[in-house]
């Protein structure tokens, strides 16, 4: 049986919130006497026999089980979210924020410039905020198909999740796409400083990017990778878990900046983590 959470409407295995615009009633979904309203509650399902090809889910709304085909399942994202179902697939979200329009169009003072659900809803989406092509502040919301993740900074697992992403920094470098590239340094940032507990991990590296090398991948179809030459960059990468998603951040400046670049990844990262802790709530 291949279970998940779906709480808002992603595809099978991702998880969210639910904001129902319309009662099931009104698109002959009827779960039992308690069709889902307004107030906002998880979803649970599974699939029945047959992984993503199975024709029965189990869905479980507060605590109740019910039993859907998948065409119901489908109708359920339309007539909840407003959303088309795709090749016999549901579509894709963006955690917690289900598409582009509900996001800030201004974050810490940078342009809200993408939005995009990764193909894999394993790996969630990327929201890109930034000032072209001077400042790029990149925001992940993954879950890796976990049933759980940990919401302690100090725990194996997401510390595990940190040098992972520490890795595929490295691996830039060693291919090319970074020259010049510095680690300098990485640890637990705490905001303010004399706070009790570290409000994330943090690494931060210099580099120029290199202009020859090939254009690098997004992993979304459609979308291709920039270089822009801004001479040496800084960047700081910090991870830490909202809501049960690994919630990461890229933030690039030049490094001519100094200080005042730095004030800036602090400024978006505290006021992106303080967005996902509290939309939907």
């Amino acid at each position: 049986m291949a279970t998940g959470k779906w709480v808002g409407g992603m595809q099978l295995g991702c998880r969210g919130w639910i904001d129902p615009l319309s009662p099931f009633a009104s698109h002959n979904v009827t779960l039992g006497a308690d069709a889902i309203g307004p107030p906002r509650k998880e979803i649970k399902f599974s699939s029945v026999g047959g992984g993503a090809l199975a024709s029965d889910y189990l869905v479980i709304v507060s605590a109740q089980r019910y039993r859907l085909s998948r065409s119901s399942l489908e109708m359920l994202a339309r007539g909840v979210f407003g959303w088309p179902a795709r090749r016999g697939h549901l579509v894709q979200a963006i955690p917690f924020f289900g598409s582009r329009e509900n996001l800030p169009s201004v974050l810490a003072g940078l342009a809200l410039e993408s939005a995009d659900p990764y193909p894999d809803p394993k790996l969630g989406a990327i929201i890109r905020y930034g000032i072209p092509p001077v400042v790029k502040a990149d925001a992940y919301l993954y879950d890796l198909g976990m049933p759980s993740i940990s919401d302690d900074l100090r725990s194996l697992q997401v510390i595990e999740f940190f040098q992972e992403s520490l890795h595929s920094v490295s691996m830039a470098a060693d291919q090319g796409l970074y020259l010049d590239f510095e680690m300098l340094g990485s640890g637990y940032l705490s905001i303010p400083e004399d706070a009790p507990e570290p409000f994330c991990l943090c690494a931060s590296f210099a580099y120029r990017q290199n202009s020859q090398a090939p254009v690098p991948s997004t992993g979304i179809p459609g979308k291709g990778g920039v270089i822009n030459d801004v001479g040496r960059i800084a960047s700081h990468m910090a991870l830490r878990t909202d809501r049960g998603y690994i919630n990461k951040v890229r933030f690039n400046y030049p490094e001519a900046l100094g200080e005042r670049g730095f004030g800036g990844f602090l400024r978006f990262l505290t006021e992106w983590t303080q967005l996902v802790q509290a939309v939907g709530q």
